[in-house]
């Protein structure tokens, strides 16, 4: 017997004719204990068992301690064929963790294996024996293992043989099917878990009812599980449970949500997703759990459960997404209980317009009663909603009406039964009546009581809230507010002024033109009265009076009516006599009261208004204030001293040198100034307070031995404020033009600029001068204004801080810079100037900066990978807006240094700069030093192929290479190349370059392209595939893919391989504790055979072009029986047709084949080119030919003839057959379209439960529509018992009196919708009791979704005659439906299907 793999001198003997022998099993001269000749050839994937396939970008890495899974295939190398025996070994890197071996049928692994969390030992294979390969498929089979620890080196190994197969190339230095290697890379990652704290599963709640989940997210305790990173990211996913309502946002410490809509659900699915950053500095060590994140939701579900469901997954600091460990935790879902809300609690409020009304008003006055009803508790839907308002006595009905309510009224009483659909707030009633004031007493109240009601509202909740009422008072009153004023504070002697005083209606009632109103006014014993102003409508007594007249008490009338709400007025012209014995000043009181109030009630008479106390003095003084302003010192600047400078004098005015002025007995001085600088402004500019603490001050210099006097001044407020009010009072200032009063006002004040272009602003105030009890001779002259100009000034600082704060060597360093105004001043025109580090790498896109713009010198552009230069480094970001005192903004970006030849560390300052003038810029600039260590960079490299075992000359293959910036890096990978050579040693097939395909990052990113390749000329046989990536940021792949095609077998060989073998390098790799070299390299395999020597009666069938197939439906809802559906099947051939050369399909034998599912029947032509077979339901088209790109279309058209009890919906599912078909996946195609769910239920009732011989029996039947959707055509029957005569029925119906039975066509039904039909028949005479007649109806409607509500009986009995000839008791033997011949069954359905006929034409017309 030989052994498996032939030796090379044996092999070399057998190259040529005797090779076409072996594989053809026919060995000339020699026997061969092998009963066959096959080519097994071995294929190997590696991936991420929680993905549970080859990662779509083919990289293979992942987080220590998660699961992988080696899956080795076997096939043989040609057409047909077959090998039994075939024993698969799988060598497992050492030190990984055994979790199971999952095989397909026919595979067995030979004892003893590994137990689950055993660690495999060093160069222990294990072997599966396979019963049988084929050519046509691979027999795959996984090995799933734990990788517990961060490596470069999770290698596996895969061969395969049988000891009854001579293998053709077991002799060559490679063979294709030995020993086949993968690789896995592994990193620390975080192990993030989520639990869902609250509600707790299996919880009862109720509909209505706020309930906030918790989700509890952590870093878990597992060996595994590393820390979560500065910079990285939890996010959290969490759709809206069905049955549910968010309510508002999700709350929780450091958490971002935002909301959006889960668009692959069948119903878009509103979806939080939330984010937590770990701050900067920080880390979420293990076994630590995040911020607790709150969801609150509304459970709007009336019964059952409801299922939620969150998510949590990591992202690292650059955005990518990542696996970690254990993704049994990565989720948690709860499922509670739902109770329905079958409380009901109706409630009614009322009101009405207007509450009071006139006595006095002639005939009937109409009143409008405003009903509102609504549920304020359960979530049961009312019936029967009746609202009952019973007006009381003086009140007349006029209407009643409301949205959606029918209202009568009998006499007094009002019903109104709701009839829409139910909202929780009703519409409103409005009922509209009518009151008699002439039968009712003044002052009256009339109450109007209303009830709510609803039949299926539990006495227990019918209480107060079902009753309303609502009142009107019949009144006389009128409520009346009489104030008084003066139009001045101080007077002289002699000088004439005003009183007003204001009658205020404040309703509701008005006072009617004619009714008279009285007012007095008792005037001060001073006071002379000069009449009411002139044209008044009030009138006084007296009209006026003499200056020897004093104190008179005045009596006012008026007689022009008052509105509600109005107001009228009446003024007192008066002038005021000091009396000497008062001295030189005096002061007068007055009041007046309304004392009558003619026809109305309720006025508040004798009430007496004062007005506001008015003082007289005997002269006029003549008060005047000058101001002026300066700043003292030399400099300009806010905060300086400003001093004001107030001249206060009791003047002589012009022309009036004779007048007989008096001294000032009271002057109150006031100066409001703002700007003032505070606490926190003036330890800004280094500025001290005075001596009382302020920074605001006032001195009053008073002129020596002239009898006037002063208080110290005050001033209001505190340091925290910007403005205060200076406050002087001087006292018994003589009349003197040569004397002033100096008040000396210092202040610390600061100015804002004008605009951009001019730093210094006004600063504008006045003071004022005047007198409580002195009259004054003029008072223009009582004010003044003084203005200084002021320099703004700031003080402006930066800060800088990089996160990281020490990196390593091409690691992404987050850098923030923060303007400050510390004020007093706006700042203008700030931009901080950041001069980069040379060398350094821009990392993402432009910075981030709050309201204004950045930019880079000589005109660069930012950009990812642009490279900072002398020429570029001076980054400028400045903001148009203004910056007031104590904000500040932020400028943020992102630089690495070179992973190769870097500096010991990244330095950069930033200075920041205004037009506004500063106080101090030694705090304008910042510097940052980033101290760098060695890079921490890993790349590897990953390869694998579409199609294998391929036909010489009439297959291709798409190679996937995928190069990645390993997870475990936190540096960028720069100056990355890729190399391909093929075909490397050990090959014996030669395969042609066909195409570059692809070149495209896994982030989207297209910086990097088809020009990133260097490529072999199109037909090449050998060459070397070189890509360059000048930079990949950690966990970023790049994914190369090429095509290639078998040209030639070597040595004349029936079968064949090429081996490639790929590379990947960078500048510098380095990861601590981690050869990172051993995954810089991977091989790849793809074997080929030559048709002519293998299978070649299989040959002419193959045609090696990717066919797809997909299947559309026209019905865009649910369908029902009886309608159509139309389908079209489209078959597109998928290859390029710009591809030189063309794979059109040619003399193919592609079969689309769609079998039709139970209940669906084709309706109509034939598609061309398809053919039907009816007993099996089964549609086929035949394509034999389908240019590149093209495709061709079966449109048919099918009739849904029944449908199964419970079925929901109509799956459909078609297939494509294509020898040769390089990509099967897409061959398949399948619609599903929803079915109209319907339940008609039928109650049938009888007017009599007895009856006697001749009786009338009339029977009702209603049929409705339970939903949830339209119903169509349906059909009731009704067999009538013997002993009923038929005499008539609905116009629906027909009779068949040879079968008895009554047939009702339905009409579609709406849901919620019925019909009601009733049959009248009689009791026949000659009916002999006692007997019970049963009938029974039902309706059909196919595809009910509940029958067992479509029937219904109703039973009625016929008493017998006892021997004294009375009616007998009910009883005696069932007359039951009678049972129909097969003729009767036969004409009932002719019938039915006449009726039928007649329905159908009528929809058709």
């Amino acid at each position: 017997m030989f052994h498996p793999y032939w030796p090379p001198a044996l092999l070399a003997k057998m190259r040529g004719s005797l090779a076409v022998a072996l594989v053809s099993g026919v060995l000339p001269g020699v026997a061969l204990a092998q009963s066959t000749r096959y080519d097994i050839f071995v294929n190997h994937d590696a991936f991420v068992a929680q993905t549970g396939a080859v990662a779509e970008n083919g990289s293979v890495d992942g987080p220590a301690g998660a699961d992988f899974v080696y899956r080795a295939k076997v096939k043989l190398n040609g057409g047909t064929g077959e090998v039994a025996n075939v024993t698969l070994q799988q060598w497992l890197p050492a030190g990984a963790i055994f979790q199971a071996i999952a095989a397909p049928e026919g595979v067995s692994c030979a004892a003893p294996l590994p137990g689950a969390g055993d660690t495999i030992a060093a160069n222990a294979p294990l072997a599966c024996t396979i019963a049988k390969v084929t050519a046509s498929d691979f027999v795959a089979v996984d090995f799933r293992v734990k990788l517990p620890s961060a490596s470069t080196d999770w290698t596996a190994h895969a061969s395969a043989a049988s000891p009854d197969n001579l293998d053709p190339d077991a002799g060559d230095a490679e063979p294709n099917h030995s020993r086949i290697a993968r690789t896995i890379t592994t990193y620390e990652r975080a192990d993030l878990a989520v639990q869902i704290l609250a509600p707790i599963d299996g919880s009862s709640h109720t509909q209505g009812d706020k309930v906030d989940y918790q989700l509890q997210v952590r870093n878990t305790d597992s060996p595994y599980a590393f820390v979560l990173k500065a910079g990285e990211k939890a996010v959290v996913r969490f759709p809206q449970p069905e049955g549910t309502e968010f309510q508002g946002s999700p709350t929780g410490n450091g958490w971002v949500c935002a909301k959006a809509e889960d668009a692959s659900a069948n119903q878009p699915v509103p979806v939080w997703s939330c984010s937590y950053t770990v701050p900067a500095g920080q880390t979420v060590d293990r076994n630590r759990d995040l911020p607790l994140l709150s969801v609150p939701l509304l459970i709007k579900a009336s019964e059952g459960q409801v299922a939620s469901a969150a998510s949590v997954s990591g992202e690292t600091a650059t955005g990518q997404l990542f696996l970690d460990a254990d993704p049994d935790n990565n989720t948690d879902a709860v499922r509670i209980q739902v109770q329905p809300n079958v409380n009901l609690d109706m409630a009614l409020t009322k009101d009405v317009n207007p509450k009071v009304l006139d006595k006095q008003a002639t005939g009937p006055v109409p009143v409008t009663y405003t009903l509102s009803a609504k549920r304020v508790a359960g979530e049961l839907v009312p019936q029967d909603i009746v609202v009952t308002d019973t007006l009381p006595a003086g009140v007349s009905f006029v209407s009643a009406e409301g949205s959606d309510w029918v209202c009568s009224n009998n006499a007094q009483v009002i019903r109104c039964q709701f009839t829409g659909a139910f909202t929780t707030n009703l519409p409103q009633i409005t009922v509209k009546a009518s009151v008699d004031v002439s039968s009712v007493a003044a002052e009256t109240v009339i109450n109007n009581a209303a009830t709510v009601s609803a039949s299926n509202e539990s006495p227990a909740n019918v209480g107060a809230n079902n009753e309303a009422q609502a009142s009107v008072l019949v009144s006389n009153k009128v409520n009346l507010a009489v104030s008084k004023s003066t139009s001045a504070s101080v007077i002289a002697s002699g000088q004439e002024y005003q009183y007003s005083i204001k009658i205020k209606n404040n309703g509701p009632l008005a006072v009617l033109p004619g009714q008279t109103m009285t007012v007095s006014d008792q005037l001060d014993g001073q006071l002379q009265f000069l009449g009411v102003a002139a044209g008044s409508p009030w009138v006084c007594t007296p009209e006026s009076t003499t200056a020897a007249e004093l104190g008179k008490l005045l009596s006012c009338t008026f007689k022009g009516g008052i509105a509600a709400g109005g107001t009228s007025e009446l003024l007192l012209n008066v002038v005021a006599h000091i009396d000497a014995a008062n001295g030189k000043f005096a002061s007068i009181a007055n009041g007046a009261a309304l004392t009558g109030m003619e026809g109305r009630d309720g006025a508040p008479l004798n009430v007496i208004a004062s007005s506001s106390k008015v003082n007289i003095s005997e002269s006029k003084a003549d008060l005047s204030i000058s101001k002026s302003a300066e700043i003292p010192g030399a400099s300009k600047a806010s905060g300086a001293e400003v001093v004001y400078t107030l001249r206060v004098k009791n003047d002589v005015p012009q022309g009036a040198e004779n007048a007989d002025l008096q001294t000032a007995q009271t002057v109150t001085v006031t100066d409001t100034i703002g700007n003032l600088l505070t606490d926190y402004s003036a330890g800004v500019l280094g500025v001290t307070a005075y001596a009382n603490n302020r920074y605001l001050t006032a001195e009053v210099q008073m002129p020596a031995d002239n009898g006037a006097e002063m208080e110290a001044c005050s001033i209001s407020g505190n340091n925290n404020q910007k403005s205060a009010t200076v406050s002087c009072t001087l006292r018994n200032l003589p009349a003197d033009p040569a004397v002033d009063y100096v008040i000396v006002i210092k202040a610390r004040q600061y100015v804002d600029p004008q605009n951009n272009d001019t730093q210094t602003n006004t600063l504008v105030n006045e003071a004022s001068v005047g007198s409580p009890d002195t009259a004054e001779f003029n008072t223009d002259n009582n004010r003044a204004k003084a203005s200084v100009e002021m320099e703004a000034l700031t003080d402006l600082t930066v800060t800088k801080q990089a996160a990281p704060e020490s990196a390593a060597a091409g690691q992404a360093i987050t850098y923030t810079l923060t303007a400050k105004n510390s004020g007093p001043s706006q700042a203008r025109q700030v931009r901080v100037t950041d001069q980069l580090p040379v060398a350094s790498i821009w990392v993402g896109k432009a910075p981030v900066i709050t309201g204004g713009s950045c930019a880079l010198s000589a005109g660069a552009v930012f950009a990812a990978g642009l490279e900072i230069t002398e020429a570029n480094r001076t980054m400028t970001c400045a903001w148009d807006d203004a910056m007031g005192e104590n904000a500040q903004k932020t400028v943020t970006y992102q630089l690495r240094s070179r992973s190769k030849d870097y500096p010991p560390q990244l330095d950069n300052s930033v200075v920041v700069a205004s037009v506004t003038p500063e106080t101090d810029t030694s705090n304008n600039s910042a510097n940052e030093a980033v101290p760098l260590d060695k890079p921490q960079v890993d790349v590897l490299v990953n390869m694998r192929h579409t199609n294998d075992g391929i036909p010489l000359d009439t297959g291709n293959t798409q190679y996937t290479i995928t190069v990645t910036n390993s997870g475990a890096s936190q540096s960028y990978a720069t100056g990355v190349q890729m190399l391909d050579q093929f075909p490397a040693p050990g090959s014996t097939a030669d395969f042609r370059f066909v195409s570059l395909d692809s070149v495209q990052m896994s982030s989207g990113d297209s910086r990097i392209g088809l020009d990133s390749c260097v490529v072999p000329a199109a037909g090449a046989l050998a060459g070397t595939l070189v890509c360059d990536f000048p930079w990949l940021a950690p966990s970023e792949s790049v994914v190369i893919k090429f095509t290639m095609e078998p040209a030639s077998l070597l040595d004349g060989r029936a079968v064949g391989t090429i081996n490639h073998r790929a590379s990947v390098t960078a500048d510098v790799e380095a990861l601590d504790g981690v050869d990172v070299s051993k995954n810089n390299q991977t091989t790849d395999r793809t074997s080929t055979y030559d048709p002519a020597q293998v299978s070649p009666d299989d040959l002419d069938k193959l045609r090696y072009v990717d066919l797809s197939l997909t299947k559309t439906t026209s019905a865009t809802g649910a369908v029902d029986v009886g309608d159509l559906i139309a389908y079209t099947l489209t078959v597109k051939n998928e290859e390029d047709p710009s591809a030189n050369p063309r794979m059109d399909l040619v003399n193919g034998q592609a079969v689309v084949s769609d079998v039709l599912p139970e209940g669906l029947v084709l309706e109509g032509a034939t598609p061309a080119g398809c053919g039907y077979e009816e007993a099996s339901r089964t549609l086929r088209c035949e394509i034999s030919t389908l240019n590149a790109g093209d495709e061709v279309a079966f449109p048919f058209s099918v009739k849904l003839l029944s449908r199964a009890e419970g079925q929901t919906s109509i799956v459909n599912t078609a297939t494509l057959t294509s020898p040769g078909d390089t990509d099967e996946s897409n061959n398949d195609s399948r619609t599903e379209t929803p079915l109209a769910v319907v339940d008609l239920a039928l109650l049938k009732t009888v007017d009599k439960a007895q009856a006697a011989a001749g009786d009338t029996l009339v029977y009702s039947l209603t049929v409705v529509n339970n939903g949830p959707a339209d119903s169509r055509e349906a059909s009731l029957t009704d067999v009538l018992p013997e002993g009923l005569v038929f005499v008539q029925a609905s116009p629906a119906c027909q009779f068949d009196e040879g079968s008895r039975t009554l047939s009702c066509a339905l009409e579609p039904l709406a849901v919620g919708a019925s019909v009601a039909l009733t049959v009248e028949t009689t009791v026949d005479a000659a009916l002999e009791g006692p007997l019970s007649l049963v009938n029974t109806a039902v309706v059909d409607l196919p595809g009910d979704s509940e029958p067992r509500n479509n029937e219904s009986s109703v039973t009625t009995t016929i008493p017998g005659k006892n021997t004294g000839g009375e009616d007998d008791k009910p009883g005696g033997q069932v007359v039951p439906v009678p049972v129909l011949s097969s003729a009767a069954l036969l004409l009932m359905a002719l019938a039915m299907a006449g009726l039928a006929a007649v329905r159908l034409g009528r929809r058709s017309r």
